[in-house]
């Protein structure tokens, strides 16, 4: 698991579909960062975790671990998928076969496999299809879920506390990494702070701004354009479960197309998702693709290539950029049918 938190997690449905299908399997993930790898520590004992930072150390800890099957998630059309896939040492190795792309390394044996990649299919989707190399079919998926300790729980009210949240509130993502495709799917702070200002009128509850590790002063800057007193900022800086912990106290989350989207799902709190260049088809959280927003007029949109069409994450937006033009009034409808969904969900469930 390396390439992030969202591809993590919709590799768990393939995880747990192993696990159920296999009883004398044991597994060890190999993840690029301790939150790639959160996600798995709660399935231990059956399930161990490996953090290895940089391609040797991954490559290293691969090897080490002398298994006797490698699975490489989806997508993996890059060559150095490929040539960690060669350097398994594995008895039967497991990858997506691509229509284009990406350098063949792996050798050509007979316990290699790849199985061939259907387009139009969800990530979540294509990894239970990996699994067919083994033999194993599944007509059930379990969608990916995150586990929360008391701990966790505590923490989550915490943080929470220290933030000055008091009552139901609605989780707000707004930033990602200032890489050029993070640009291209973050809405503009601007848009957000209208939102804000519209949640609050709209709806009787707090918003709460939440900021990534990568992305300081954010929250505060988009609070202060909001001039929303009620408005919280809310900084994570500790592992993935802070995250989650929080999350799972929100009514709703609303964010841009990032790992904390498929998070909050996990945790069973009902995401609203804004997509522009990537496919939400794809990699819109499990079973809330009626939740995403994308921009109105574009055909351009989604306009990311890889992995059917490069093979790197390359994408053709170029300023002005699509996300920049989704409506505040479609989040806003959206959230309302999130906020029903819940309402729903919260009365089935009741005893």
């Amino acid at each position: 698991m390396v390439a992030g938190i969202g591809n993590a997690l919709m590799a768990m449905p393939m995880i747990s579909a192993l696990l159920s299908a296999r009883d004398d399997v044991e597994l060890t993930v190999v993840a690029r960062t301790p939150a790639i790898g959160a996600p798995y520590q709660p399935m231990a004992p059956r399930v161990r975790v490996r953090v290895a930072q940089g391609s040797i150390a991954i490559a290293r800890a691969i090897r080490a671990v002398n298994a006797d099957v490698c699975l490489i998630p989806f997508p993996s059309n890059r060559w150095q998928y490929h040539l960690l896939a060669a350097g398994a040492g594995a008895a039967m190795t497991l990858i997506h076969a691509m229509p284009s792309g990406a350098f063949h390394l792996m050798p050509q044996r007979r316990n290699n496999r790849r199985v061939d990649a259907q387009p139009g299919l969800h990530d979540v989707e294509q990894n239970v299809r990996l699994l067919s190399g083994m033999g194993i079919e599944s007509s059930t998926i379990t969608p990916p879920r995150f586990e929360l300790s008391e701990k966790d729980h505590a923490r989550g009210r915490q943080l929470l506390d220290e933030a000055r949240v008091s009552g139901p509130f609605i989780a707000v993502h707004p930033g990602s990494a200032a890489t050029s495709l993070a640009r291209a799917k973050r809405w503009p702070e601007s848009s957000f702070a209208q939102l804000i200002r519209a949640i609050s009128s709209r709806f009787d509850t707090q918003v709460v701004v939440i900021e990534g590790p990568d992305e300081p002063g954010t929250a505060q800057r988009i609070i202060r354009a909001a001039e929303v007193p009620s408005a919280r900022a809310l900084r994570l800086r500790g592992p993935l479960s802070d995250a989650a912990a929080v999350l799972q106290q929100a009514s709703l989350y609303v964010g841009i197309d990032s790992g904390l989207g498929h998070l909050a799902a996990a945790v069973d709190t009902t995401p609203v998702t804004i997509f522009a260049p990537a496919d939400p088809d794809r990699v819109c959280p499990y079973g809330y693709r009626h939740l995403v927003v994308q921009p109105r007029r574009r055909d351009c949109s989604p306009c990311m290539r890889y992995p059917w069409h490069a093979t790197r994450p390359a994408h053709r937006c170029r300023p002005p950029y699509c996300v920049d033009d989704v409506a505040v009034e479609d989040v806003l409808a959206a959230m309302e049918g999130g906020l029903a969904d819940e309402l729903i969900s919260s009365r089935r469930d009741r005893p």
